[in-house]
C-alpha cells in the first residue's frame, strides 16, 4: 500500500490471513471505532506490537477482543537512536498494563 487507508488495510489482513502486525495507537483507535471491524475479520492475528506513542489499557483490551482468542497486544518503546525497538515483552508473555516491557539484550537504560 502506498499510504495508509483503513479499509484496504483491514481487507488485506482478512484476505491474506495475516497473523502478526505492528500498529501505532491512532490506527488501533481507528480500527476500534470503525464499523469496518465488523466487515473484516482480524481473528487470524495472534500478535500485535504497538509503538510510537502510549496506548491506553482500555483501548488495548478493546482491540484485543477483535483478534484471535490467544492474541497478544504488546507495547514497545524505541527511538531512532536505538535503531527501532529498545524495550519489549518476549513471547509468550502478555501484558495488559500498558508497560513497554524490558530492555532488549545489549541495550542499557538509565
Amino acid at each position: 500500500m502506498r499510504r495508509f487507508d483503513l479499509e484496504p488495510c483491514l481487507a488485506s489482513f482478512d484476505k491474506f490471513n495475516l497473523n502478526e502486525a505492528g500498529f501505532v495507537p491512532p490506527i488501533i483507535i481507528a480500527i476500534i471505532m470503525s464499523p469496518l471491524n465488523k466487515k473484516y475479520s482480524l481473528k487470524n492475528i495472534k500478535h500485535v506490537g504497538c509503538g510510537a506513542a502510549p496506548l491506553g489499557p482500555e483501548s488495548q483490551a478493546r482491540f484485543k477482543e477483535l483478534l484471535a482468542p490467544e492474541a497478544t497486544v504488546l507495547q514497545v518503546w524505541g527511538m531512532t537512536e536505538t535503531s527501532c525497538i529498545a524495550t519489549q515483552f518476549y513471547h509468550p508473555e502478555d501484558d495488559f498494563t500498558g508497560s513497554v516491557g524490558r530492555p532488549m539484550p545489549g541495550c542499557d537504560v538509565k
